[in-house]
């Protein structure tokens, strides 16, 4: 917030520019900058995200492996997708890892949320524990019928993220929230 309590941008308006159901509406809206000048400011409106970590008994992690449109590669993921519109976010989770892993977990926990480019996109991310494993018959949604499972322990996790074979942010961030999950001095702090 800037002085007094206002808000350093103010919108003006704003129209839609772009829309592809359901999953990214852009809007160009003009506003007033910090400094008092006009300008344009393009925000991505997104729905919300799911971001699983599936522990096994054995303490190892579901991964994905999935071929990327956008980066003309196959990227290594945990499960995750999208909230659909009236959908919890749990609810959305517990979906996600059935359509993706063809699991069911009977122990969820939330580990965290967070915003995936705020600059940008307006959505959040809501990061999920998965525990207490079983195996199902799912369909696979068409999309998603050539992803490749593995599971790998968080050790070996961290060397791929080290080595730059895991680059997904998301994953990586969830990966942080499950590690620090029972430290309230770290996901708690204050500024």
């Amino acid at each position: 917030m800037g002085k007094s309590g206002e808000k350093p941008w103010q919108k003006i308006s704003q129209r839609y520019v772009y829309e592809h159901y359901p999953f990214i509406k852009v809007r160009r809206d003009s506003v007033i900058q910090p400094n008092g000048e006009k300008g344009k400011y393009t925000v991505g409106e997104r729905p919300d995200a799911v971001f699983i970590i599936a522990e096994t008994e054995k303490k190892e992690i579901y991964l994905v492996k999935q071929w990327r449109y956008p980066l003309d590669k196959e990227t290594l993921e945990i499960p995750a997708g999208g909230v659909n519109k009236g959908e919890s976010p749990k609810a959305a989770a517990i979906r996600e890892l059935a359509e993706e892993v063809s699991l069911k977990a009977s122990s969820w926990e939330k580990l965290g949320e967070a915003y995936p480019s705020p600059s940008f996109i307006k959505n959040k991310g809501f990061i999920f524990l998965a525990r207490k494993l079983e195996k199902i018959n799912y369909p696979a949604d068409p999309t998603e019928r050539d992803m490749k499972i593995y599971k790998f322990s968080y050790e070996k996790i961290v060397e791929m993220i080290k080595s730059g074979k895991i680059e997904d942010v998301f994953s990586i961030s969830a990966l942080w929230y499950y590690k620090n999950k029972g430290s309230k001095r770290i996901l708690n702090f204050k500024l």
